[in-house]
């Protein structure tokens, strides 16, 4: 009987491959969501106010997009296991084209500084420097010990050698960043107004993943004081302004934020804040004082002044003011008081002396060119929180709404 032949699957010396199973990417969890959410607003929140430090670095754009974009909001398609929030924002994210406008946003950016000779990144500028500095040191060496005349130097030529490849990047290194932190602030205003279409897009997009951030955290019952985080615009929404904190020295302060509840969402206890000016308010034992009639000597230093305390109605008005004020911290308050800390003239309305702790210089945003201070106090032994306000010498006049706080 002759031989049935075999197909190749039955072939025992040629078996069927088993079918390989397709990776898929894994689910992302409630925690890696929310990761990824602030690792965008992060990125987003840089190409819209500082855009040049994110100039000639492909590499790192690609990064950006492989381990925040995709995983959270997919590629051609939207990840399997997305929800609600992440399919809006991903149908967000295509409607308002946010890829190509971050990038032509950076074009422009990279586009200004080629025409200005600048056509690589800060870091690779710096090691380009580097390299060129330490070979060139230890070529002018070698160089000099093929001189006969010079060998017996050697040890006197190889130490300032060794200080110029140790010092000379460091010194390098420093001067090409302060002239690029220079040509940022000459240069940026310019790319913020040629790219103004695309940044507020990318703005309203990034206002959408920090509302989906926060409400996924209210949805966990977590504690939006726990999350913390960077901010260089002050443009958006449903966010509160904590504090600055200084990063490279010569470069702008990070300004950072935390979520605000929706109104009557707050856990008791939680206190809310005057504008950005980091100081809780407490609406019952808070206690306003003006300093009127204050006079400056040519240093800038009050000389004279007397104690008004503003009446309930006015107040509200103070409060109003300092809501809708911004806030920076003077470093030497008794450049301005110089009995700022050893105050003895100015006392609680328990005629306890107040102990004043901080000093800020606040701008009004309801009114043109108008500057005042405002001083932080101790909590007073009767339970005050003293504020004490005082008109800024610099102002040609006080605005009229604000007469019954400062005339």
């Amino acid at each position: 009987m002759s031989e049935i032949p075999l197909s190749e699957s039955e072939d025992p010396s040629n078996p069927t491959p088993e079918p390989v199973e397709e990776l898929k990417p894994k689910p992302l969890t409630p925690q890696e969501i929310l990761e990824k959410n602030l690792g965008l607003i992060k990125v987003l929140d840089y190409i819209v106010n500082r855009p040049f430090d994110l100039i000639f670095q492909n590499k790192l754009l690609q990064k950006y997009q492989a381990e925040l974009k995709v995983p959270l909001l997919g590629a051609e398609e939207a990840p399997e296991e997305a929800d609600g929030g992440r399919l809006f924002l991903r149908e967000e994210f295509e409607k308002l084209k946010i890829e190509n406008r971050s990038l032509q946003v950076i074009k422009t950016a990279e586009d200004i500084a080629a025409a200005h000779g600048i056509k690589k990144s800060l870091q690779k500028r710096t090691n380009m420097w580097n390299m060129i500095v330490t070979f060139g040191m230890m070529g002018l060496y070698f160089i000099s010990m093929s001189i006969p005349s010079l060998a017996e130097y050697q040890s006197f030529i190889m130490w300032p050698m060794m200080f110029g490849i140790c010092l000379l990047p460091k010194f390098i290194g420093s001067l090409l960043k302060k002239s690029w932190e220079k040509f940022k602030v000459t240069y940026q205003s310019e790319v913020l107004e040629l790219e103004s279409e695309n940044r507020e897009n990318i703005t309203i997009f990034t206002q959408d993943v920090l509302d989906d951030t926060r409400e996924r955290l209210l949805n966990q019952h977590t504690a939006l004081e726990k999350f913390q985080f960077i901010l260089f615009g002050d443009e958006y929404d449903n966010v509160r302004f904590l504090r600055t904190q200084q990063t490279a020295k010569g470069a702008a302060p990070d300004s950072i934020f935390q979520f605000e509840y929706p109104e009557g969402m707050a856990p008791r206890g939680t206190p809310a804040k005057y504008g950005r000016s980091e100081i809780p308010e407490d609406e019952a034992n808070d206690e306003f004082i003006v300093l009127k009639n204050a006079q400056f000597n040519d240093e800038g230093e009050i000389q004279e002044f007397s104690v008004h305390y503003l009446t309930p109605e006015d107040e509200d008005l103070v409060e109003a003011l300092l809501n809708a004020s911004k806030f920076e911290p003077v470093d030497a308050p008794a450049a301005m008081m110089p009995a700022f800390y050893e105050n003895d003239r100015i006392e609680c309305t328990c005629n306890e002396l107040i102990k004043l702790k901080d000093l800020k210089v606040c701008t009004s945003k309801l009114h043109a060119n108008f500057e005042f201070y405002l001083a932080v106090g101790d909590k007073c032994t009767c339970g005050k929180n003293p504020f004490v306000l005082i008109n800024s010498p610099g102002n040609e006049r006080i605005p009229d709404g604000l007469h019954p706080i400062f005339k």
